[in-house]
Order: C-alpha cells, then structure tokens, then sequence
C-alpha cells in the first residue's frame, strides 16, 4: 500500500466516525442522558474553545514526535471515550468525556486534512479523489448508524461510534513512520504571535469576519439538527441520508472545484459571498420546516454554504498570503477567529431551542432564521474584498 493510500485510508477511518458523530451523538445525548438543547451546545461550544488552544499545541507536539504517533494517541483516547460513555455513570462524567471526545476528533480533522493533502502530492489517488474517497466514509457512516437508530434505538449510536473509532486506532498503524506534518510550529508562543501579525491587515480581518460567521452560521444544523428532524417526525433513517446528501453535494463540488473555478474569473470573495448566499437561502427556508423532499433539495445548498465558503477562503489566501505563512495564517484564521464565533452561535442555538421545546416543531425550526441572519453579515464582511489586489501585495504575517 502506497503513502497516497495509507493518508486516504486513516481520512476515511475519521470521517466514518465524524458521519457517526456529527448526527447522531447529539441524538444519543438528549434520548439516552436526557441532556437539553443548552447542555448539548454547552458541551460543543467548551469542547471547541478549548480546540483553539488545543490545536496549536498538538500541532507542535506532533512537528516534535511525528504525526504518526500524535495521530494514534488521539484516536486511541477518543476510542476509550466512548468506551467510558457507555456505563451509566454520573451526568458530571458523561460532560466531560463528551466533551473530550469533541476535542479529540475535532483535533484530529485539521492534522488528517495536512496528511492527506501531503501525502497525496504524487501519485494516485490525488487529493481530490482521496478527499472524495473520504468523505464517502461519512456518507456510508450516516446512512448506515440511522437505519440502526430507527430498528434498534439512539443506544446503537454509542455502539457505532465505539466501533468506528476501533476502526480509526486500527487506521493509525497503517501510517507510515515519516508520516509529513504539513502544518509546522516553532511553539504555541509564536504561533498566537503571529496570530495577532494576521490582523494588522484589514483584507485579512474581513477575511476572517466573512468566513467565520458564514460557516458559524451551520451551528445549529451541526449541534441540533438531527434533533429538530426528529421533532418534526422525521424517520430516523432518513437522517442519515439528510446529512449524506449535503456531504455528497460537498465533495461534488469539492472534486469539481478546480474545473468550475480555478480556471474561471470568480475572485475569492465572490466565492465566499457565494457560499454566504447559498447559506442565507438555505437556513432561511430549513426555518419554515419544509416537508421532506424539500428537506433534501436544501441539504443541497451544503455544496454553497459549506464548500464554496471553504474554497474561497483557500484561494484568498493562496493569492493574498506569502506561500511560507499560509499553513500557519490558516491555522490561526481557523483557532482565533472561526472557534469562539462557532461557540458562541452554538450556545445561542442552544438556547433556542430549549426556549422552543415546549412549542411546535416548527417554532423549533425557526431557529434557522437566526442563522440566516448570521449568514447575511458574513456576505455584508464579504464585499470589500471581492476585487482582487496584485500578486506583488502578498501579506508577510509575523
């Protein structure tokens, strides 16, 4: 097995445990602990705060003692995670373990994303066909934990996710020893040193603000959707597939990406405002609680709200940022900015719909609109920077 397909195999390993993560753990949470909305959003938005932290400093320590051995270690602890959930101990304990679960996959993501687009530089599969191999490990996750919640009940998604993050432990061995760390650091010091460097420059800021509150904006879809769904009288199984539709819309895009845009005149920020475009219909339409098959069309839009905003930010920076500071400008634009807004809007999600759980499902669904509201000041941040500036303009950060 060649370095290409040992960095798509590990990706694939984390994305089946994301696809059984991401819908499906917040559904165990309320049924099985009898957690509330707040406490769900309480429990992500710590978990994401202290990523902002968290990430720098796995990130060094992996520059230190190779990616392989950092990756296997966060698997293996996010595994005896959710070991440890299934006893049923105190609420306190279940809190905290969640909470690292959250901050061990959620580390994980940026450090799978540095080896697959490392180690899929020669050769095949190239990154996007890896990246899309990878995220059909989220597409099968889904679809097959829902039909398992619907016969068996929300206890089966603790079940699946035990088994998928055995499956990412297994992955990590796979590894090669000089497995490349993309993403180096001289120290969590230096990094936020540069971090602060990045603001200096209004284009990045706006940068930061566009992207940041447009992707924040999918919080209460990503902390409470599946939630809502069901309090809608949503099937279980279809679930799974609501999520895998916006992932296959995603990686669609993704694949295409450099076909429809790189070769075309769309500016960055005309990508991003884009996206934001995509995410103000999108949560604009989930608020009115449409029936199913618009349900599905609308997880359609994840290829705007979600990739668009990604690629655009990407490119801003590529076109905008000296080449030797983008993996650190992105590191930090992703910590400081992106982590505490996705936080905050997570909590206010939260509160939402605890406020509303007393009402119709569709006064539940309205918490969409205040997302839709978020992601019209991220198009608002957006503007300025829709025109190009010269390549002789490239930011040196630090």
């Amino acid at each position: 097995m060649n370095r290409n397909w040992r960095a798509t195999l590990f990706a694939a390993a984390l994305y089946l445990l994301v696809g059984a993560n991401l819908p499906f753990l917040p559904v165990w949470m309320e049924a099985e602990r009898g957690l509330s909305g707040g406490e769900i959003s309480a429990i992500i938005a710590l978990a994401t705060v202290i990523r902002i932290f968290a990430g720098p400093m796995v990130a060094a320590e992996a520059e230190r003692r190779g990616l392989r051995v950092v990756l296997g270690v966060l698997a293996l602890v996010t595994m005896l995670s959710y070991v440890a959930l299934y006893p049923d101990g105190s609420l306190g304990l279940a809190a905290m373990l969640l909470v690292l679960t959250y901050i061990t996959w959620g580390v994980l993501s940026p450090l799978s994303e540095s080896l697959l687009m490392a180690g899929t530089q020669e050769g095949w599969p190239d990154y996007g066909i890896a990246r899309a191999l990878a995220s059909l490990g989220f597409i099968l996750s889904s679809l097959v934990v829902g039909a398992l919640v619907q016969r068996f009940g929300a206890e089966w998604a603790l079940w699946a996710l035990i088994v998928t993050s055995f499956g990412l432990c297994l992955a990590s061995l796979v590894l090669p020893k000089d497995a490349p760390v993309t993403v180096r650091r001289s120290g969590f010091r230096r990094t936020l040193k540069e971090g602060f460097g990045l603001y200096r420059n209004r284009r990045l800021v706006l940068l930061a603000l566009s992207v940041s509150l447009i992707q924040s904006a999918h919080a209460y879809y990503y902390n409470l959707g599946s939630n809502v769904w069901l309090g809608q009288g949503i099937d279980p199984n279809h679930l799974g597939a609501l999520w895998s539709v916006g992932v296959a819309a995603e990686v669609i895009l993704l694949v295409l990406s450099g076909w429809m845009f790189v070769r075309s005149r769309w500016s960055p920020g005309a990508l991003i405002l884009l996206g934001g475009g995509g995410a103000v219909v999108r949560w604009t339409l989930m608020g009115f609680a449409p029936p199913l098959p618009m349900l599905y069309a609308l997880q359609t839009l994840h290829a705007l709200s979600f990739a668009a905003t990604h690629i655009g930010g990407l490119r801003f920076l590529s076109e905008e940022v000296a080449p030797r500071k983008v993996p650190v400008v992105m590191a930090i634009n992703s910590a400081l900015a992106f982590g505490p807004m996705l936080a905050v809007f997570g909590l206010l999600a939260g509160w939402y719909y605890d406020f509303a759980a007393g009402q119709s499902a569709g006064v539940q669904a309205h918490g969409y609109w205040l997302m839709a509201v978020i992601a019209i000041l991220g198009c608002l941040c957006s503007v300025p920077i829709l025109k190009r500036v010269s390549p002789k303009a490239q930011v040196e950060v630090g």
